[in-house]
């Protein structure tokens, strides 16, 4: 079938990637930081009016449950 795209928005600059290695590199204050005060130029809006300091903790671990980097990149060998 078709797909109805009149309700979709646009957003630009496109929203931040969560699945980075670039975010999982950020400390908690950064992250903690932008979810209370946005990202300024971007359609990010800050959420310290809306959620309690504990919600806000919330959404930084469910940030942080998206992806867990390992120490290395490569899978390791397989056993035998």
């Amino acid at each position: 079938g078709r797909v109805d795209r009149r309700h979709e928005t646009s957003l630009s600059p496109r929203p931040s990637n969560l699945f980075t290695a670039q975010t999982s590199a950020k400390s908690d204050q950064d992250l903690l930081k932008t979810i209370a005060k946005g990202k300024p130029r971007t359609a990010m809006t800050g959420w310290d009016d809306h959620l309690s300091q504990e919600d806000q903790a919330a959404v930084l671990a469910y940030i942080r449950s998206l992806v867990k980097f390992s120490g290395s990149a490569t899978p390791p060998p397989p056993q035998p």
